[in-house]
């Protein structure tokens, strides 16, 4: 019965291809919505006959950069070229998609599931060597792709999406000086308390006050959530790696809105101000920005009261859906922080496809800046190029007091961490207090 069904997948597969009516035109390949029926039948499939299939996103990461160099006409006729690369080197018992905004997916089956790395390695290899003769070494392209296995925990395609999209994340990291910490908890483990933190709605939120060096007559808070049950507290970093692997990270962030909107709402404060972590679950997905309109439409005057933070790597690996998301937030008068900056090799270079307010330096950025020396003229420097673009820079992760002169001296406009204000579960600070700044 099993052999039946793959074959008759198989049919089904290669009829569609026949018929130009469910293709897309340009490259041929089946539309998303048709991959996303069969990803649905498959994982139903597999927890009554489990068999190897695997989901991989391939996404043109800087596609509007030479869309720009060669012209709408002439990128339009590259990408079909991409496509026609892409059928060439894959296997023929691959089903591919064309997705929004520069991106495929393809569903890898069978033995093409058990080599999916090495297929994805070579897919790479080969459409950026043969993008080299079609564009110049300033826009050369870059391909990243991101696979996910289907599996007993596999529950719906948008599963199996968050995870791909997680891979593709985690082999940017691979790559890069993100600074991580050590997790020490299983997955699996933290899988369950996690799931049921949600199903309890037992969420906690946490802030931790953004400092100004000048006055500005704000109280800005960053806020956060965290776990917290019988076992302890989850690593915030483990916590959301987890939950964005398991598509449940827009589900996170929408709670994170609701509850600066009520806390908004309830002190009534022009001077308050929230920072909001948001996930790449909730960039990709569509219903997530409907759902923004609607609450904000509801609460039309505490949009300027927002900051929605990005992670530097999601702008990288969702940089085809940025634009649109960030055109939403303008709407409602919600700025933008892109945290994490510094941590890609190139951060300029994205910075000219949306809009941003500020941005949140990577890791230890304002530690070991003792005057004179090469890290804080290199800081220096930085900050000041970031000011040029109109951007206000908040440095992370400062532990004493002794950092804040040069940072001070740096420019530096905002300062965070635990040596000024830990993540409290009230909004604690004393943002009036003042302090005197000497450099020696």
């Amino acid at each position: 019965m099993a052999v039946d069904h793959h074959y008759t997948e198989q049919q089904t597969y290669s009829g569609l291809l026949h018929d130009p009516a469910k293709l897309d035109p340009l490259t041929g390949f089946h539309h998303q919505s048709y991959l996303d029926e069969v990803l649905n039948k498959k994982i139903k499939g597999h927890k009554l006959n489990p068999a190897a299939a695997s989901l991989a996103i391939l996404q043109l990461e800087n596609f509007y950069e030479i869309r720009t160099w060669l012209g709408k006409s002439d990128a339009t006729l590259f990408l079909g070229d991409i496509a026609r690369l892409l059928k060439k080197t894959l296997p023929a018992s691959v089903l591919l998609s064309r997705c929004e905004r520069y991106e495929f997916a393809a569903l890898l089956t069978d033995q093409s599931s058990h080599n999916a790395r090495a297929i994805a390695a070579e897919v790479r290899h080969v459409i950026e060597s043969a993008a080299e003769k079609s564009v110049p070494d300033r826009v050369k392209l870059k391909i990243s792709i991101g696979i996910a296995e289907i599996d007993d925990r596999t529950t719906s395609k948008d599963v199996l999406y968050a995870r791909a999209r997680h891979d593709m994340s985690d082999y940017r990291k691979g790559q890069i000086h993100l600074v991580r910490q050590q997790l020490n908890q299983q997955p699996a483990i933290v899988f369950k308390r996690l799931k049921d933190a949600l199903n309890s709605g037992s969420l906690r939120p946490l802030f931790q006050a953004v400092i100004s060096f000048k006055p500005d007559q704000l109280e800005h808070y960053e806020i956060r959530t965290h776990v917290e049950d019988s076992q302890g507290v989850i690593p915030a970093e483990l916590f959301f790696e987890v939950a964005v692997q398991n598509a449940w990270g827009d589900a996170i962030d929408r709670w994170l809105i609701q509850n600066a909107l009520r806390i908004l709402k309830q002190f009534a404060k022009p001077s308050l101000k929230f920072t909001v972590n948001i996930t790449h679950n909730s960039i990709v997905k569509p219903h997530f920005l409907s759902w923004l309109d609607s609450i904000m439409t509801k609460n039309p005057n505490l949009g300027s009261s927002l900051v929605f933070q990005i992670s530097e790597i999601d702008v990288l690996i969702a940089q085809h859906h940025i634009r649109y998301f960030c055109q939403q937030l303008s709407v409602h008068d919600i700025q933008l922080c892109i945290n994490h900056f510094g941590c890609t090799n190139d951060p300029f270079r994205y910075l000219d496809l949306f809009r941003a307010e500020f941005v949140k330096l990577n890791g230890t950025a304002g530690q070991h800046l003792e005057p004179g020396n090469s890290g804080s003229q290199s800081l220096a420097d930085l900050v000041e190029r970031l000011h040029e673009r109109g951007l206000r820079v908040i440095v992370p992760k400062v532990e004493n007091m002794l950092q804040m002169p040069q940072l001070w001296n740096n420019s530096v406009n905002y300062v965070q961490g635990y040596g000024l204000h830990k993540p409290s579960k009230s909004l604690d600070y004393e943002f009036s207090q003042e302090a005197t700044l000497s450099i020696h």
